[in-house]
């Protein structure tokens, strides 16, 4: 199960009709043709990767900054993605302070059902998608594993909790099993972000997280960047919390914060 489109599927939505909603709580909403301030119509026509067919629209103020942020980080991205060792820490800082910089869009949760969400597309240039999240108060979305892409998450309206966790032991070993094989998870972070607050992820590390909307409910930004264009999110139950164990000096094997059993959902 997925959260989050790939590259892949960003790319073959950009030939559907604006609203339509491709998977349960997930809604195409882009342009056919956009430019910003820092790029020209000639330039994005090269760079732009949508199939869809090139036409000129008018764009709001927020439309153009983030397809601004986009056009500025791209450069970074493509060098992070190309990197034999790649500084993913560093990159994740400068996107966070860029991204944090902008404003709310005019948009609210109004129509959203108690305990629902929404996710829309609103600008992807390879190797970076920008999604904007609107959740109702008290909605949830599910432990998720971000694989082969990191990521910013940046709360312009309301607040959310966000809940970071690492596999325990073999990453790799973990990954490739079956959804009735448990494996272990660990929280290595919690924070409640409000605006202008951002939370960021790495491949390898807190790159698990769960979401959970205040009581006024939530708008965010996801700004990721994909190492493989088939990358995708792999949806986790969470189980029991593992029983702490000390060491022989008495301190926590656990450390700060607690393990989890845990499984792949199917489907």
């Amino acid at each position: 199960m997925s959260h989050f489109q790939t590259f892949e599927e960003l790319e073959r939505a950009s030939r559907i009709e604006h609203g339509t909603e491709i998977a349960p709580g997930v809604v195409i909403a882009r342009r056919s043709f956009v430019f910003g301030a820092l790029a020209s119509g000639a330039a994005l026509l090269t760079a732009c990767q949508s199939s869809s067919s090139t036409r000129l629209v008018r764009v709001s103020d927020n439309e153009r900054a983030l397809e601004d942020f986009v056009h500025a980080l791209r450069p970074r991205a493509r060098a992070l993605v190309a990197a034999a060792e790649p500084d993913e820490e560093a990159y994740l800082e400068y996107a966070a302070r860029a991204l944090a910089r902008l404003q709310a869009p005019e948009v609210g949760i109004e129509e959203l059902e108690a305990g629902k969400w929404n996710m829309k597309s609103r600008c992807h240039f390879r190797p970076i998608a920008v999604f904007e999240m609107r959740l109702a108060p008290g909605a949830r979305l599910e432990l998720h594993d971000h694989r082969d892409y990191n990521g910013v998450l940046s709360c312009v309206k309301g607040s959310v909790r966000c809940a970071n966790f690492d596999i325990v032991g073999d990453v790799a070993a973990a990954r490739a099993q079956s959804g009735d094989t448990p494996f272990r998870v660990k929280r290595v972070s919690e924070q409640t972000l409000r605006p202008g607050d951002v939370s960021t992820l790495a491949r390898a590390v807190r790159n698990l997280h769960e979401l959970e909307a205040g009581p006024e409910g939530a708008v965010l930004y996801d700004a990721f960047t994909y190492f493989e264009a088939a990358a995708g999110s792999h949806t986790i139950l969470l189980g029991q919390r593992v029983a702490d164990e000390l060491d022989n000096f008495g301190v926590s094997r656990c450390g700060p914060y607690a393990e989890y059993e845990a499984r792949w959902a199917r489907g």
